[in-house]
């Protein structure tokens, strides 16, 4: 259980990363006092909206989804975010939604209460030690820790595993819990967002990139990318650097392909207004949410495994070389000659 605390430590670093996404990147545009403007102008905006008043045209957080914050919070604080972050990458829109953010803070906050009250059992040996009678925040962390250990340890040596356990728990948690956030009411996942899962996809491959030339050594490590034979490295070098940087693209959009769309389908059973309409929809959506984060900690697991193993060529030249030890010419035994 000390390794759950960990990985709720390390859980407020992956939701802190989704803040670093791209659009966080961007260079900001324009200094503080016309950011001070904006948010002005966004609260009389906000006000004339209230009121009724004609010459109000747009809603406050244009652009936004909405949310529970869009309620809460005035719309400058969403202005002066989205100013603060700057425009996007791809779009250069100086415009960017930032309720992803808001979102993430929301789970963070979340599982650092489920953290501390796990971590009260930890205060005597005896507690901790005696499985909980009662589900709660201890017994998650148990169970959830237990079976990812169990999954690492087929997969990569005890000692690997453990290194690796609390990121990948904090990956899990973090995942599993925004992926359900989605499901209630008011908010919505931050996971439907490619800042957020980009952040995540990232994470996970300097992680494992570190823990493999940290197991091996840099030159060792990046020697597997050239392939079996000297021959084989101008084929293998750019097929292998290919792979290893479309796995953090591939986390990303494969999670947030999947959110997104199974927010969206969820949003126009909703807008029926229909009593139990969406219900199916619901059970289904909470499938959709384990089994994404299922896929998102496997494939990371996978990774860290691939990046920490004793590579195979390296195994068969050891074993050739074991072979041929033990069948020198000087070891040849004569035949035994049998008499009558």
């Amino acid at each position: 259980m000390r390794t759950a605390l960990t990985a709720a430590t390390l859980l407020a670093m992956v939701g802190l990363a989704a803040f670093g996404a791209p659009e966080a990147l961007a260079q900001p545009g324009g200094d503080v006092p016309e950011r001070v403007e904006r948010g002005v102008e966004s609260t009389e905006q906000h006000l004339q909206y209230e009121t009724g008043d004609p010459v109000a045209t747009e809603a406050p957080a244009e652009g936004e989804h909405w949310s529970i914050f869009l309620s809460i919070l005035p719309p400058a604080a969403f202005e002066n975010l989205s100013h603060m972050m700057g425009p996007s990458w791809l779009e250069k829109n100086p415009h960017v939604h930032v309720s992803h953010i808001f979102m993430a803070l929301v789970v963070f906050v979340l599982m650092l209460l489920l953290a501390l009250a796990a971590s009260k059992r930890l205060q005597r040996e005896e507690d901790y030690l005696v499985p909980a009678k009662k589900w709660g925040a201890f017994a998650f962390f148990d169970v959830a820790v237990g079976v990812l250990l169990g999954m690492m340890e087929r997969m990569m040596p005890r000692d690997k595993a453990l290194a690796a356990l609390p990121l990948v728990t904090a990956f899990a948690i973090f995942i599993l819990f925004s992926n359900l956030l989605g499901l209630v009411p008011g908010f919505l996942p931050p996971t439907d967002s490619l800042n957020t899962t980009l952040a995540l996809g990232l994470t996970a491959f300097v992680a494992y990139n570190y823990w493999g030339i940290k197991t091996h050594g840099f030159g060792a490590y990046f020697k597997h990318f050239l392939g079996p034979m000297p021959a084989l490295a101008p084929l293998m070098l750019p097929i292998e650097l290919i792979s290893h940087f479309a796995r953090p693209l591939s986390l990303a959009l494969r999670l947030m392909g999947n959110m997104f769309g199974d927010h969206m389908v969820l949003g126009i059973f909703l807008g029926f207004n229909l009593l139990f309409v969406p219900l199916p929809v619901m059970v289904l959506g909470v499938l959709v949410c384990v089994v994404q984060t299922l896929v998102f900690t496997l494939l990371t697991i996978v990774y860290i495994s691939m990046a920490v193993e004793v590579h195979e060529h390296h195994d068969h030249e050891d074993h050739a070389l074991h072979h041929k030890e033990l069948h020198t010419p000087g070891d040849v035994h004569p035949p035994v000659q049998h008499t009558a």
